[in-house]
């Protein structure tokens, strides 16, 4: 078991304000833990030697070509997807989890089709309109920071901060989000620009 006091990688709070968690215990920041956690189970996720905590409900890890991704829901919607995996004994196998990992693997086999899938993410009321123009974005297609922010009346630097604070990548498309100039921009995901890159090319959206 890591020791906790080793730094966190990313901490996400689920149900918790975005503006509380990722403002204050954003995913670059290095945390620690200033006592052990009384017990592991459902919530934890184990990544690279670290730990990230995650209170919801249910989770479940998949293998994708670009690394495994674990799904949480939680009161009936999808609230999370992130690089890592939780450990077998802590999975739960929902009808929700499993249609939304049949969307992905779908996804990954060429299917770009467009989901029903409940997603409730957590955030701002900004963020949540700049999520909603995101997924209008389709499969095979692109938009700058600066297109998206005119489209929302916002501007490119605070649609480039709701992209990193996404909690529902590929899911919710924030790699279809690129730097002016046809620059490929930040990703959160696990191997950044590289796993952008990796999307793009798989929905045809660069060469």
């Amino acid at each position: 078991m890591p020791s906790a006091n080793q730094e966190l990688k990313s901490v996400f709070l689920g149900r918790f304000t975005t503006n509380q968690c990722r403002q204050s215990l954003c995913p670059t920041t290095p945390l620690t833990l200033t006592s052990p956690p009384t017990s592991v189970g459902r919530g934890v996720i184990w990544r690279s030697g670290n730990f990230a905590v995650k209170p919801i409900a249910a989770q479940l890890t998949m293998h994708s070509p670009v690394g495994e991704i674990t799904l949480s829901e939680d009161e009936g919607a999808i609230v999370s997807l992130d690089w890592g995996r939780t450990p077998p004994g802590f999975q739960s196998e929902t009808p929700l989890l499993e249609q939304a990992r049949d969307v992905l693997n779908r996804y990954f086999d060429g299917d770009f089709s467009e989901h029903n899938l409940p997603l409730a993410p957590a955030g701002t009321a900004f963020r949540q309109k700049v999520w909603q123009a995101m997924r209008r974005i389709p499969a095979g297609r692109t938009q700058s920071y600066g297109e998206l922010a005119t489209s929302i009346g916002s501007a490119p630097r605070a649609v480039g901060g709701a992209c990193g604070a996404n909690p529902i990548p590929i899911l919710i498309p924030c790699h279809r989000v690129l730097a002016a100039g046809g620059g490929i921009g930040g990703y959160s995901g696990d191997g950044g620009a590289e796993t952008k890159r990796a999307l793009l090319r798989l929905e045809g959206a660069l060469s």
